[in-house]
């Protein structure tokens, strides 16, 4: 929960689209709690995301050992399975939050937060997007075809409306900002 989203330049991302599109908030702003637990939860949708993309494809090639899936699995002593239903639970547990948080921060934000939680949302629906289509992902390792893919419904919410912290001490503080 804390090397992935460092291991895997999530941060990085955020900070190029503020490039990218001129926008920048600042610091005090940034450095808020809800702001930084907003910031956070978006970059562990997007690792936990790509982890559970890539699981078939790192479970065939025995290289599990940074996947969400393989750290469940190897930390509770359970099967791949039960940690990939743990690993999309957390995963929509992390959505609720994020749009809980972002719906909160709205409430009273001005334009720079405004458009900074807009394109959190746009990061985090385009990285799900993305990797629907990436090779990477999307190839006979993992046995995901295209016609799967195209039968994919987007959700209004996530599956689980869970709010209580998941019992990980590197991400509980988080929940403390709802």
């Amino acid at each position: 929960m804390v090397i992935g989203p460092r291991d895997r330049g999530t941060r990085a991302t955020i900070s190029f689209i503020e490039l990218a599109e001129e926008t920048s908030l600042p610091p005090a702003l940034r450095e808020a709690p809800r702001v930084r637990a907003v910031s956070h939860a978006t970059c562990l949708l997007m690792t936990i995301g790509n982890d559970l993309f890539s699981f078939h494809r790192e479970n065939a090639e025995n290289t599990l050992e940074s996947n969400i899936v393989g750290v469940l699995a190897s930390e509770n002593r359970t099967s791949l399975h039960t940690a990939l239903a743990c690993a999309v639970a957390l995963h929509d547990c992390i959505m609720c939050l994020f749009l809980d948080l972002t719906k909160a921060l709205e409430h009273n934000a001005g334009e720079p937060l405004k458009r900074y939680l807009a394109q959190l949302g746009h990061l985090v629906r385009g990285n799900l997007e993305y990797s629907l289509i990436v090779p990477r992902y999307n190839s006979e390792v993992t046995g995901i075809s295209p016609a799967l893919l195209d039968s994919i419904e987007w959700a209004e919410k996530p599956s689980a409306r869970r709010l209580d912290a998941p019992q990980i001490p590197a991400i509980a503080w988080l929940w403390d900002q709802l």
